[in-house]
This record gives C-alpha cells, sequence and structure tokens, in this order.
C-alpha cells in the first residue's frame, strides 16, 4: 500500500527516538536580532488581491516587520495548481515564508475523531494528512506545515486514550514532517492550560517533543479577559515545554474583537496587543488574520525589554 513506507518509518523512529539533550528555548533571548517570527494568517481568497500589482500587498507586509504567511490549505482547491504555485513564489520572492494551515481533524463531514470505535487510532486520518502535507510540501514548494483543530471539541475526557491519541497523530505527522520532508511542524493549541488535556486531548509537554511550534490561541475577546491575560498564559505554557525540546511558542491574536463578533480592532489596539504578548518570552507570534482591520507594524515594540521588532 501506498502508505506501508510510513507505517515502517514511524516503527523505526518509535523505536529509536531518544532524548538529544537540546537546550531549552525558554531562555531570554539577546539584543537587537536581524528578524523576527511575525506570522499572518491569510485566507485562500485573499491571495489574488496580495499578488496583484507587482505583489504590491505581499510587499507592504514584509515592509511591516512580517516574516511567515500562515496560507489556508483552501487554496489548492479554490485555484489552479500553477496560479498556486505562483502565489507561493511570490510570498518566497518578496521574503515571505509560507505556511499551509491545514485541518487535522475536520473536514467536509465535520470534527474527525482520531479514536475509532473499537479504541485503536485512525490511522486513515493520519494517513490523509500526512499525504495532504507530502502534496503540498514537495508539489509546490511549501516551507511549513501548521497542523490546526488538532484537538476534540471539548468532549476528549468522554473517551479512553483521547489524549494519547491526539500526542500520537502529531509524533507520527512529526516523524514525516522532519524525517522525510524536512519542513517545521506548527501545531495550535486551545488556551485553557492545564484543561486542555480534559476537553481537547492537548497535552502540551507531550505535544513539545513533536512539534517546532506550538500556537496558543489567545482570542482575548472569545474568554472576556483584558490583555493583562497574556503573560501569564503564555508563561504557563513556555514552564510545561519538555526540557528536552527546542519547540518554540509563537502564539496567535486575532485581528478582530471575538468570534462572536467580527468588528476589526484598530491598529493601534493590535499594537498593544502585540506589546503585551511581547511580555512573555516568546519566540514569535501570529495575527489572524489579515483583511479584518489594519496590519499593525512592528516598529518600535519591544520584545522582553531588549528586543526590538524592526
Amino acid at each position: 500500500m501506498r502508505k506501508a513506507f510510513h507505517y515502517l518509518l514511524v516503527l523505526f523512529a518509535v523505536l529509536t527516538i531518544t532524548s538529544c539533550g537540546k537546550e531549552s528555548k525558554h531562555k531570554k533571548h539577546s539584543p537587537a536580532p536581524s528578524s523576527v517570527n511575525a506570522a499572518v494568517w491569510v485566507w485562500a481568497s485573499d491571495m489574488p488581491g496580495l499578488v496583484d500589482n507587482d505583489a504590491a500587498g505581499l510587499k507592504a507586509i514584509k515592509a511591516k516587520g512580517y516574516s511567515h504567511i500562515f496560507l489556508s490549505e483552501y487554496v489548492f482547491d479554490l485555484y489552479a495548481p500553477d496560479m498556486v504555485r505562483g502565489y507561493i513564489g511570490k510570498c518566497k520572492e518578496n521574503g515571505l515564508a509560507v505556511f499551509v494551515d491545514m485541518q487535522a481533524l475536520y473536514g467536509d463531514d465535520g470534527w474527525i475523531n482520531p479514536v475509532k470505535a473499537d479504541g485503536s487510532l485512525n490511522y486513515t486520518a493520519i494517513d490523509n494528512f500526512t499525504y495532504r502535507a507530502e502534496h503540498y510540501v514537495n508539489g509546490y514548494g511549501v516551507s511549513g506545515i501548521v497542523m490546526d483543530n488538532l484537538r476534540f471539541p471539548g468532549t476528549a475526557y468522554g473517551t479512553r486514550g483521547a489524549t494519547s491519541a491526539i500526542t500520537l497523530f502529531c509524533q507520527h505527522v512529526h516523524i514525516v514532517s522532519q524525517d522525510v520532508l524536512k519542513v517545521p511542524l506548527a501545531v495550535t493549541l486551545m488556551p485553557e492550560k492545564d484543561n486542555n488535556a480534559r476537553y481537547y486531548g492537548q497535552d502540551t509537554k507531550e505535544l513539545s517533543k513533536y512539534a517546532e511550534i506550538l500556537i496558543p490561541l489567545l482570542y482575548r475577546g472569545n474568554y472576556n479577559t483584558g490583555r493583562g491575560w497574556y503573560a501569564p498564559t503564555l508563561e504557563w505554557y513556555l514552564n510545561e515545554l519538555d526540557p528536552s525540546s527546542s519547540c518554540e511558542i509563537w502564539p496567535a491574536i486575532c485581528s478582530f474583537v471575538s468570534d462572536a463578533d467580527d468588528t476589526p480592532l484598530t491598529e493601534e489596539e493590535m499594537r498593544l496587543d502585540l506589546a503585551a504578548l511581547a511580555e512573555a518570552d516568546i519566540d514569535g507570534f501570529s495575527i489572524f488574520r489579515y483583511g479584518i482591520g489594519t496590519l499593525p507594524s512592528l516598529k518600535g515594540i519591544k520584545l522582553n525589554n531588549n528586543w526590538w521588532w524592526k
């Protein structure tokens, strides 16, 4: 079968993988870096406008200090292959790395259970995900993968082995992303800290072993909190990283009030949000999403009292 190679690879990696003793990334950074990990989530329908007029939109994003585009997987359904390759190529030409934002456990028919009725792992879902990831990396040249919705919909406590299933799903994909595709893997997390495992099956410490980047979704409007919520929440995630892991934390904030209220935030409001994020020892951040509100310039925003985002 097409995926037999993957099963052998998974078995080999599980038998041989050991802690590599990497230095933890939870440390203070040196002053004045040459760049910052700053990502913008982009919907598929916004890409044509960004590349129009000699990619003026992409150039504007880069000029404001951003380094990455998290591009919706739907772009591959919406546009012809050559058009998508052109979009990704234009991003690269303008200094923007493209990570494809992929739905792990959500499809056309809704949520996908990673645990089968007999209690075994849903390898069909894993194979489907890795097949798509290979297609996007090898066929289109994306630079990384974002695993979105790698979680239960608030019901993990009702499924035996739910947390293990989420971790194993991530582990299997990571083996392919690292050993075959050679690209970084990012995973989005709910922002509910130690409740994540019970409700969503997300064990931060375990997931940090198999992802290069973890993305807590700090959409404060959804939780009716102020900006003071960011730093202590991020400190919790930073402290949960496995000591042997070099995993980075790139939190996401949104450019609108909440999922229930899509009123755009002003540029100044988003700059204040970014300044509040920067009180924690993070390695980057992302904004969801382009097309709602005015993307803030990063000029003059401090990180850890010694980093300037330029």
